[in-house]
């Protein structure tokens, strides 16, 4: 008998405690994207999933702490297993692969010892993959790899330490070692199967959901005070440069530019602040509080350009969390991104600091209903062809 289970990285919601203990912040996305997959399936299928977890947080580089595991039920998943595994840097990545070969084994030997098991797996994650392919020596697993990024552009940030720079190549390297033992693949962008499906096995593409957890409030248009909005990671290969550029070339006064999130180019949003009253840097807000200032927006912006081998294999969640705004958004055509996102989307029509200015100035120029009605169309378009169960049938059908 054919049963399915699911490897990932998640934060149970009793656990939100542990969150503020980490040494590195919570992956909020891939978080999110983790729990509407997971939702999505058990509400297309009526049943249940296993899941086994193992956190995705930074592990201590010279402090030795084992995380202990334990079981918890809740909103998602019947019986699911948090995984043990110590926390020491490049040890830990080879204790989580044991911890899924032990733990992940014990269950198959108890629950399907001769009957085939489905296996979908969050991330290109080689320690997953290790463990797993030691077992499928033994049992019988259909696996079927979720990647939402390619090993080598995880974690991009402008200075790498040369461990990190190290630990990249190493991961890149062992995940392509492993890779021959998944048999089917869930990618963010068609690109991607160029790179991690040379043996052209299925495969679909999900470029993300739209979660329905978005805090939304029917906002009236409103002509002031007028907002510019950019939120998430504050990195200067996410575009921060060129969007501090293209504020100095906006010629329009009552209007604020607001940055949340924290990064590389915090200090370079902050100097800019000094010498233009329009930029405040606000730092970072739990989800609810940042979700309501979007939406107090009169648009919103991602700066991150198709300049990048990266933008290849990635569509921003960000795109998708600013749709379900109701509110305009600004964001550049990458290679990944599919077509139908163009109707939708406020396209610069190059990468200069100057075109960036003139689409932002378009969309202040617009009437309140006109913003209103743009943003509008592109929230229903995300909840009515992104939503969880949509999306996530995609998967069933590769799986069946």
């Amino acid at each position: 008998m054919s049963k399915l289970i699911f490897i990932g990285g998640i934060f149970p919601e009793e656990k939100a405690e542990m969150l503020k203990q980490t040494e590195g912040a919570c992956d909020v996305p891939a978080d999110t994207l983790q729990k509407n997959i997971i939702k999505g399936i058990e509400k297309n299928t009526g049943k249940h999933l296993t899941i086994f977890n193992l956190y995705f947080v930074h592990d201590s580089f010279h402090h030795i702490k084992r995380v202990q595991p334990y079981t918890w039920t809740g909103n998602l998943g019947g019986t699911n297993y948090n995984l043990p595994y110590i926390r020491l840097r490049a040890y830990s990545l080879f204790s989580k692969s044991k911890s899924v070969q032990k733990y992940v084994g014990r269950w198959l030997s108890e629950n399907n010892p001769n009957g085939k098991t489905k296996v979908l797996v969050y991330s290109a994650y080689f320690p997953f993959l290790k463990g797993l392919a030691v077992l499928k020596k033994k049992y019988d697993l259909e696996i079927c790899l979720i990647v939402p990024d390619l090993p080598l552009y995880m974690g991009l940030r402008e200075k790498k330490s040369p461990y990190n720079k190290l630990s990249l190549r190493t991961s890149a390297y062992l995940f392509n070692k492993y890779l021959p033992i998944v048999d089917s693949f869930v990618l963010l962008t068609e690109q991607m199967n160029e790179v991690v499906n040379p043996k052209g096995k299925p495969y679909t593409v999900m470029e993300g959901i739209a979660s329905d957890l978005y805090d939304y409030k029917a906002l009236e248009p409103t002509q002031h005070p007028r907002v510019v909005t950019y939120s998430g990671g504050i990195q200067k290969k996410y575009g921060i440069p060129t969007l501090l550029d293209a504020i100095r070339l906006i010629d329009v006064q009552d209007v604020e530019f607001r940055f949340y999130g924290k990064g590389d180019a915090v200090e370079l949003v902050q100097a800019c602040a000094e010498t233009d009253s329009r930029i405040r840097y606000c730092g970072t807000l739990e989800m609810h509080s940042l979700h309501e200032e979007q939406q107090k927006s009169t648009l919103l912006i991602n700066p991150r350009q198709n300049n990048e081998t990266f933008t290849k294999y990635s569509f921003p969640s960000k795109n998708l969390e600013y749709m379900l705004s109701g509110r305009p958004t600004v964001a550049y055509k990458l290679d990944g991104m599919p077509q139908e996102y163009e109707a939708y989307l406020i396209m610069p029509k190059d990468d200069s600091a100057a075109a960036l200015a003139n689409c932002i100035q378009s969309v202040l120029q617009m009437s309140p209903s006109e913003q209103y009605e743009i943003g509008l169309k592109a929230r229903q378009f995300v909840l009515e062809q992104k939503n969880y169960i949509l999306q996530t049938k995609k998967i069933l059908a590769l799986l069946q």
